[in-house]
């Protein structure tokens, strides 16, 4: 009810060129959660790829500003605890959807606390206030490019609940 109404305004008056260096930003100040996690899983290609884009793009792409090293062919990577514990055989758990936070796992949960220690926010925000306004920015950010993919699942679906949790199921074990 809060999310949604706040990333329509903020997608309308703000610019996807804009939104789109904000992503990028997030995602290079992300590296060390994405490194952590696929140098548990032992994917050694991933960590490689992580730590080539962080140069390339903290470097050369200001900080991270932007993907310089789409154009070198080095793809992202999207890693984070819980695709580690999983990655080990820790189960799910249960669907849950937790305010201010939505879908998650019990396995999820872990992870998120888990990579809440290693977000920079944690590390380098002066005070809490700070970092919570950072991470509220990253979340309305990131959903200001998934809302018309929201309403397109509630539109079609028979039950919104189900659909969502079987699409959250779905994502999170791709």
């Amino acid at each position: 009810y809060f999310l949604e109404p706040v990333s329509r305004t903020y997608k309308d008056y703000v610019p996807e060129d804009a939104r789109l260096g904000i992503k990028n930003l997030f995602s290079n100040a992300s590296s060390p959660l994405n490194l952590v996690s696929s140098a548990l899983q032992g994917d050694v290609d991933k960590v490689v790829r992580v730590l080539g884009r962080l140069v390339l793009n903290t470097v050369v792409g200001l900080g991270g500003l932007f993907d310089v090293a789409k154009y070198y062919e080095i793809e992202s990577v999207n890693e984070d605890i819980e695709q580690a514990l999983g990655h080990y055989d820790v189960p799910a758990g249960p669907y849950l959807v937790l305010p201010f936070f939505g879908p998650s796992s019990g396995r999820g949960i872990v992870g998120r606390a888990a990579d809440s220690f290693l977000s920079p926010t944690v590390w380098f925000s002066p005070t809490f206030l700070v970092g919570a306004g950072i991470t509220l920015e990253d979340t309305v950010n990131s959903s200001s490019f998934i809302l018309d993919d929201i309403d397109a699942l509630e539109k079609d679906a028979v039950d919104p609940y189900v659909s969502q949790r079987d699409f959250y199921h779905q994502y999170r074990e791709g």
